[in-house]
């Protein structure tokens, strides 16, 4: 409870509009004084009776009302530019009992409590009113003093729908290192920030009335001279940032981030304002350049949205046929695509430094060992390399006005606490917030600056992918790409390709075919190069087109920065900095200079290969963190030593004398580009190759994994494959493309991506469970539980420290379980090669055996055209060889390091190969552009082109912020969206008239014997349902509407039969959009379609606390999405307005009692309770839905009915199996749903003290007793009486629904006095919107 005094304090500044009636003389009448209401005009013959109207004038009451909601609509107004903040006042001692951690305080324009405030170190001023600005003079009560305080009825906080937002808006105020100076609160909007000091953190501050400039005599020195850091407060979800600096940064991306941004579907087309009349060089008017847009940047294959975009252009007024009959359009083509290497002088007026792109042959110098034809080392030119400098890209990358926007160009500390009594923890996400770029950003701070040069420092963090991709489904056409993203940008930016914001930097040559030849020159004789010798070839031209990457223009910025004046207006010295580098193992093997499955295979630590499936033990985790890889000299003097072997000896590459020096630590004898040009400032280029969860556990370990439990099936007693596939067929879809349609014959594996096996594993348990026989079905379905927990907790888009914590356990049980799985079940079969593993063997042995035969005649006697074949065996009589599952491999080895890359580098969906597969997209489709000869020229001309026709575009007709955002995505603000529309109406009672027989329309229950005394029977109808269901809604609204007009809430006392619809009519609507708050502070949405498989929804159990063993949610299957004009004519009734109240028919499924979630590593399990129930069937508000989920049958069990007739046509009867499984693991935000209490963006499920038990976590069983919980209370009636609960609760809650008029008079016993005033002292019982938490009673917030 508060004081007194500190509510005092609390008071804000209020507008107040008084309207009252005033008495008049009626001239026109007869009578010589009548009083006359001046808002109704209703005449009274004494003043008495006038002033006893008004105390109950409506029309009165709604012109004070529509008076303060105006004043109401201006000072929200100005609220709205703050976001939500969690304010609380502690006291001295909860300062002293936190370690006198500073809170944030509110300020009024009082300076009575400014010393509290600033000893605090945490300030929030409100926007402040000056007092010409008040309608009422300040000595005037406002409305909280003039009026009774009613008992508000509000959503219950854990229902709220919390807008995403990111952390709270930055101001360019003036704060002195560890210390809150005077702030002038008229001047100032608002400040947010506070500083942390950075040494002793009792030193006194400066008074609010002091000078800025004046300093406290009895402050003592600073000890501690490390720089201060600057703070932001927590916003409505708990994130706060912490800078490295003292002062906050002058430009902040978020500013310019929408809603629509962090939505995460893809954008449509924005809308651009009208194009301005400006240069279209080269095209020489507005028409040309838009049909020249249209064909470059919008796809190489046209769909029917392009040619719509082509009729807009064609019928645009400002378009003109003349215009672009004479356009020459090759040599348009030719200036858009021109570049260095063509030699040509192009001058841009709208581009000073154009990142084109240059030819530089490589070079490669060869070593041929001295019992070879023509030894020593040999130059050769092995092709050219088409690149781009990165500088040039970083240049044109920091002038890009769209992309600029959007750097962070000062790294900070995220940190989340959902409470200010719970200690802040760590969040990690984006690069920009990792411990990588913070060290270096600090260790940049902490060098000198440039001589004379007092500009402010930044780093550019880069990120590097590389991977060479096939152009075409069918023949040999390949492109080594290598793309460079700014990390200073929002991964939720870079994910996009539709953005643009990959840049091409290079496509590396690979060894062409005429090298061999070169190659067969010098060696002579009849063997051709091994190898060993062309893998060394490899590497050297890899490295060396690396090196010619690597220029010195980038090591001139890297060690002394680049000078750049922002497009803020400022000017700021950079300085890039390599953090990761992507790609697959083969070729983070070739970026690190090891051997491609070596001794020590692992390109970060020195882990031997016999002890690679020792992954998750405690003993491999402090191995891999003891015995990591270093760039040190001993490393350079290896390797220099076998290059001066090699080179000036004539050794071969492979020989004795050079593995005896590298072999033990899995070198190569090839030069690091890496390691000599960056090993000179420290760069240990091991530590940037990170994990790759799409290659090392998508496709990688889990596709192992997936395909030994084939090979188990198929050895297993009824080889049950096929009723695997039909398992599989038979799980519904979610969400658009979550969880898409499985193919018909799932165990063959065939065209699938990491995508694929990703949702081959969210469903694997349901389609697994009971094809194996016990004990092995028990440990086989605890395996995919644990993979399935695993794959969810890595793939998070945010990670905190707790979550991590479990990424920890969760990683130490992967590893346990499949060690376990392969002792005791795998040992237990003779597991053989699949079928198309030993057909795919034996067509291998084949081409094999063919290109011997080849090679062998072609030294001897050329093959005729009509020789026979060499026989094959037929698939059907090939040997299908033994096969076991083997884990120690690289991909498994890697998952353990998973959970340090998150905590060094950001969580993995950041810098995953992903991004990069996606952008393999894009040179595809240029590829189809080009003449297939020469491809890489062409399609490095083709970006330029498309990269010079967006500039125009920007230029020309800049984007039109405001009206994108609301075609971008639309109404991501509100909760849910139902139509609009009326077209299918349905007329109640015709309805139910029809039928009347089905149990899900009308049910009748005669109660047992011991209910007789209470009640003989009760009817369950569709319309006696519905009507009690929308009398709590009308209730809410009515409510609401009273209170906006002014009047007293009157308790409602009328029963169901008030309740009317207009017309009899209810209608119908087959789609509802969900939109919800993801975990990571995003914007998801969902739809539900009642005559698709995606019906199913989730809303939060009223019942649940976090310790009572209940479950969390609730489940139900849609059989509806209704919405009807509803009139109340009841008493209390403000007009006969009909009121749209929007509803769902709902089917619920009931939560089986069984062990089952984290910690009995099993899934959830509901099923349908008998039709006969009166639960299983009612309404539900949609604003109550969390989201969809995904139900899927469990198979093990057989179908609810055996017989061909279903008792329910609504229900759809005849389809129901005996039990379901609750897919947790459907997508990254369901996995955090049943981790209460964890995720930043479910605020419901926050935690207010740090003493909250979070239900289902540890890895300890529980115990097999239940635990009692106690019933909820009867006066809560926000709660639904048609939800699945029991009759017990079910009468209870009707029986309080009856007699809540007689409860609410008696006044005290509900928190009221007899005149209906919340008593002094109690304002504080009621769940009010004000931001506080009501920790002490958490049953109030079920109270509406």
């Amino acid at each position: 409870r508060r004081s007194e005094e500190q509510q005092a304090k609390k008071k804000p500044n209020l507008l107040v509009v008084a309207v009252k009636p005033e008495a008049s003389l009626d001239t026109t009448s007869g009578l010589s004084r009548i009083h006359k209401c001046e808002s109704c005009q209703r005449p009274f013959a004494t003043a008495g009776a006038l002033n006893y109207h008004a105390r109950t004038c409506a029309q009165s009451k709604k012109r004070v009302g529509g008076a303060l909601e105006k004043v109401r609509g201006a000072w929200n107004a100005r609220k709205d530019k703050r976001r939500r903040l969690d304010v609380s006042t502690p006291s001295s001692s909860a300062l002293n009992a936190q370690g006198n951690k500073p809170f944030p305080v509110a300020l009024t324009n009082s300076t009575d409590n400014a010393d509290e405030v600033f000893n605090a170190a945490a300030v929030l001023l409100p926007i402040p009113v000056a007092p010409a600005q008040l309608p009422f003079s300040a000595d005037e009560p406002g409305p909280s003093e003039s009026r009774r305080p009613r008992r508000p009825r509000v959503t219950p906080r854990r229902f709220d729908d919390y807008i995403p937002q990111q952390s709270m808006p930055l101001l360019n105020a003036s704060i002195a290192a560890g210390d809150v100076d005077f702030i002038d609160i008229y001047s100032t909007r608002f400040l947010n920030v506070f500083t942390v000091p950075p040494g002793n953190p009792e030193r006194s501050v400066h008074s609010h009335n002091a000078p800025a400039d004046a300093t406290p005599a009895s402050e003592s020195p600073v000890q501690d001279q490390r720089p201060a850091r600057f703070k932001t407060l927590r916003n409505v979800f708990g994130l706060s940032r912490m800078y490295t600096s003292s002062l906050p940064p002058a430009h902040d991306p978020d500013d310019n981030t929408s809603l629509a941004d962090m939505c995460d579907r893809e954008p449509t087309l924005p809308i651009r304002l009208p194009i301005q009349q400006s240069s279209f060089h080269p095209y020489p008017n507005q028409s040309s350049f838009s049909l020249g847009n249209w064909y470059w940047n919008h796809g190489s294959q046209k769909s029917k949205e392009d040619f719509k975009i082509l009729t807009d252009i064609v019928g645009t007024p400002g378009f003109s046929p003349h215009d672009i009959r004479d356009t020459p359009w090759t040599a348009i083509n030719k200036t858009l695509g021109s570049t260095h290497f063509d030699g040509e002088e192009h001058q841009w007026e709208w581009e000073a430094d154009d990142a084109g792109w240059h030819r530089t042959p490589v070079t490669l110098n060869v070593p041929f060992h001295k019992r070879m034809k023509n030894p020593g080392t040999h130059a050769h030119v092995v092709g050219d390399l088409y690149h781009r400098t990165i500088m040039s890209v970083i240049k044109e990358k920091l002038a890009n006005q769209t992309d600029v926007d959007h750097f962070h160009y000062e790294p900070f500390e995220l940190s989340w606490s959902p409470s200010p009594k719970i200690k802040e923890i760590r969040v990690h996400g984006e690069l920009y917030t990792s411990p990588s770029v913070l060290d270096a950003h600090s260790e940049l701070q902490a060098l000198p600056p440039e001589p004379g040069c007092s500009l402010p420092r930044c780093v550019l963090p880069l990120m590097i992918w590389s991977d060479a991709t096939h152009l075409t489904s069918f023949g040999s056409s390949k492109l080594w790409p290598a793309y460079l993203y700014i990390g200073s940008e929002s991964k939720y930016r870079r994910c996009k390709p539709s953005l643009h914001l990959a840049n091409h930097i290079a496509y590396f040559q690979a060894l062409p075919d005429s090298f061999k030849d070169f190659v067969s020159e010098h060696i002579g004789g009849k063997g051709g190069p091994t190898q060993a010798f062309l893998a060394h070839c490899r590497r050297e031209l890899f490295h060396t087109q690396w090196s010619i990457l690597l220029d010195e223009e980038f090591l001139e910025a890297w060690e002394h920065g680049i000078v750049i004046i922002c497009l803020d207006g400022i000017k700021r010295r950079f300085y890039p900095r390599i953090v990761t580098y992507s790609a697959d193992y083969p070729e983070k093997a070739l970026v690190a200079s090891i051997r491609n499955g070596g001794w020590l295979p692992c390109p970060r630590c020195h882990v031997s290969k016999d002890h690679l499936g020792r992954m998750g033990m405690i003993l491999d985790m402090e191995r891999r963190t003891a015995t990591i890889r270093l760039n040190d000299q001993d490393l350079k003097a290896k390797v220099t030593a076998v290059r001066s072997i090699i080179h000036q000896k004539g050794f071969a590459v492979n020989s004795k004398a050079v593995e005896a020096v590298l072999q033990p630590t899995s070198l190569v004898p090839a030069m690091n580009a890496f390691s000599n040009a960056l090993g000179k400032f420290g760069f240990n280029h091991f530590q940037m190759l990170v994990v790759d969860i799409l290659h090392e556990w998508e496709v990688g370990t889990w596709k192992a994994i997936l395909i030994h439990l084939i090979r188990l099936v198929y050895e297993s007693k009824g080889n049950n494959v096929g009723l695997l596939d039909a398992r599989y067929r038979q799980i519904p879809t979610f969400g658009r493309d979550t969880i898409r349609k499985f193919s018909s014959n799932t165990s063959e594996l065939k065209r699938l991506g990491a995508r694929d096996f990703a949702d081959l594993l969210q469903c694997a348990i349901p389609a697994f469970e009971g094809l194996l026989s016990e004990p092995h079905n028990t440990r086989l379905t605890e395996l995919l539980f644990v993979c399935a927990t695993w794959h969810g907790l890595a793939k998070l888009r945010v990670h905190t420290d707790d979550t991590l914590a479990l990424l920890d356990e969760a990683t130490l049980d992967l590893g346990h379980y499949l060690r376990e799985f392969v002792t005791k079940t795998c040992s237990e079969f003779n597991t053989r090669e699949l079928p198309r593993e030993a057909e795919a063997r034996s067509r291998q042995a084949v081409s094999a055996q063919k290109g011997k035969l080849k090679k062998t005649a072609s030294q001897t006697l050329p093959i005729s055209r009509n020789a026979a074949a060499p026989t094959v065996m037929s698939s059907g009589t090939t040997t299908r060889r033994p096969k076991a599952l083997n884990l120690n491999t690289y991909k498994f080895h890697s998952l353990g390091d998973v959970a340090a890359n998150i905590r060094r580098y950001g969580t993995t969906d950041s810098y995953s190969t992903e991004i990069g597969e996606l952008e393999h997209r894009t040179v595809k489709a240029r590829y189809k552009r080009t003449d297939r000869k020469a491809y890489s020229q062409q399609i490095a001309r083709i970006e330029r082109r498309e990269a010079h026709v967006r500039r125009i575009e920007a230029r020309t007709s800049p984007l039109d912020r405001a009206d994108n955002e609301t075609v971008r995505q639309a109404t991501p603000d509100v909760h849910h969206v139902i139509g609009k529309t009326e077209n299918l109406p349905l007329h109640v009672g015709i309805f139910v008239n029809d039928h009347a027989g089905d149990p899900a329309i009308r049910v009748r229950i005669t109660l047992t014997n011991r209910l007789v005394a209470k009640l003989e029977h009760v009817t369950q109808d569709f319309i006696p349902k519905l009507k009690k269901h929308l009398l709590l809604r009308i209730k809410v609204l009515l409510t609401g509407l009273l209170r906006a007009d002014g009047l007293e809430s009157t308790p409602i006392t009328e029963l169901w039969q008030s309740v009317h619809m207009k017309n009899d009519r209810i209608y119908m609507h087959n789609i509802l959009k969900v939109n919800f708050t993801t975990y990571d502070v995003r914007r998801g949405d969902d739809i539900i379609h009642i005559n698709t498989s995606h019906r199913n929804v989730m809303v939060l159990n009223p019942f649940f606390t976090p310790d009572n063993g209940e479950h969390p949610y609730w489940y139900a299957r849609v059989l509806g999405i209704y919405h009807a004009n509803v009139l109340y004519l009841g008493e209390g009734n403000a007009d006969y307005h009909p009121r749209r109240i929007e509803f769902l028919w709902v089917r619920w499924y009931s939560n089986v009692e069984d062990t089952s979630g984290w910690k009995y590593r099993r899934l959830d399990r509901v099923e349908f309770p008998f039709l006969s129930d009166p639960d299983s069937f009612g309404f539900l508000d949609p604003s109550d839905v969390l989201r969809a989920c995904h139900i899927i049958p469990r198979f093990f069990t057989s179908k609810a009915k055996e017989d061909v007739f279903g008792v329910s046509k609504w229900a759809e009867d005849l389809e129901d199996w005996g039990s379901y499984y609750v897919n947790r693991f459907v997508d990254r935000d369901m996995v955090m749903r049943y981790h209460w209490g964890l995720a930043i963006g479910h605020v419901y499920s926050h935690p207010t003290s740090p003493s909250v038990i979070r239900p289902d976590h540890g890895r300890q069983q529980r115990p097999e007793e239940a635990h009692e919980h106690s019933q909820p209370q009867a006066d809560h009636i926000g709660v639904d009486p048609h939800l699945p609960i029991n009759l017990d609760k079910l009468l209870s809650t009707l029986h309080t629904l009856d007699g809540m008029d007689a409860e609410v008079e008696e006044g005290e016993e509900d928190g009221f006095d007899e005149d209906g005033v919340v008593p002094e002292g109690d304002d504080d019982d009621w769940h009010t919107d004000s931001g506080e938490d009501d920790e002490d009673h958490p049953a109030e917030r079920y109270d509406f």
